[in-house]
């Protein structure tokens, strides 16, 4: 629903009631994760959750969490852990090494289980942020072999062939994807088909896409803010502006949305000076 801080009280108080148990404990640890995610605090959120993760993996019963599960908890963290610090100006030697710390407890939760697709797509989606796009693919392909109804792999495979230059692979994988989805996924599928569309400056195509997305999902900020780009590239300089105000407005945290409309608005006023 949304309410992180109510989750929060009520996981913690579960916490306190029984401390021994490894089920709650574990989800106290991956809310921790995604508190650290909304906040892009790496620091003390993330490192309980890491030696909770780790300390169920070293008490563990694997009749209250299996070994893949309580690995896959810590791989959570070691990304999360990646991902931000990624974003920050830190010692190469350090990132190089929270991106190893990542990179094993997402393997060891494949060894857990090979079959299990999620951590094959998580391992794939890691790569993906760390652009590697060649290794993004080889473990997404892994992962829709081994779950073919996995819609968000095929997206997020879509997303790195598009990256690669592979547009007409990307195209295939991403109508692949929105085949599977339900109407709650689809939305972002569909602003994804209209990025790729606006790169091949296929304008109508991409704005089909992005109003499609919109139906679906009113207000998605990604959707308003690739729209805007598809009338910077038309020269329609309101409609522009309307569409990163918009997506502004739907989520104050987008920068690229922020940067769109300074850039707009700058290069409406060159136009309108020199015409």
């Amino acid at each position: 629903m949304g309410d992180h801080r109510s989750s929060a009280k009520c996981l913690e108080k579960a916490g306190k009631i029984d401390p021994n148990c490894l089920a709650t404990r574990y989800a106290v640890g991956v809310h921790r994760i995604r508190d650290a995610e909304r906040s892009q605090n790496p620091n003390e959120q993330l490192s309980w959750a890491g030696s909770e993760m780790a300390s169920i993996l070293r008490e563990g019963d694997s009749t209250s969490i299996e070994p893949p599960i309580a690995w896959a908890g810590l791989a959570m963290v070691h990304r999360a852990q990646h991902e931000i610090v990624a974003g920050f100006e830190i010692e190469h030697n350090e990132l190089v090494e929270v991106k190893e710390h990542a990179i094993y407890s997402l393997k060891q939760a494949i060894a857990e289980d090979p079959a299990d697709a999620v951590q094959w797509h998580q391992l794939g989606l890691h790569s993906l942020c760390t652009q590697q796009f060649k290794t993004s693919q080889m473990y997404l392909k892994a992962a829709v072999a081994r779950r073919k109804d996995c819609t968000y792999a095929w997206s997020n495979l879509g997303i790195s062939l598009q990256l690669s230059e592979e547009s007409s692979q990307a195209e295939e994988v991403y109508k692949q994807a929105l085949s599977l989805a339900t109407p709650k996924q689809a939305h972002t599928i569909f602003s994804n088909l209209g990025n790729l569309y606006r790169q091949l400056k296929q304008y109508e195509c991409a704005k089909a896409m992005f109003n499609k997305s919109l139906e679906l999902q009113p207000g998605y900020a990604p959707a308003l803010n690739n729209l805007g780009l598809v009338y910077v590239a038309e020269g329609k300089w309101n409609e522009a502006k309307d569409s990163f105000d918009k997506a502004i407005q739907a989520d104050p945290l987008l920068d690229a949305a922020k940067s769109n409309m300074i850039k707009a608005s700058n290069m409406f006023n060159m136009y309108t000076s020199m015409s």
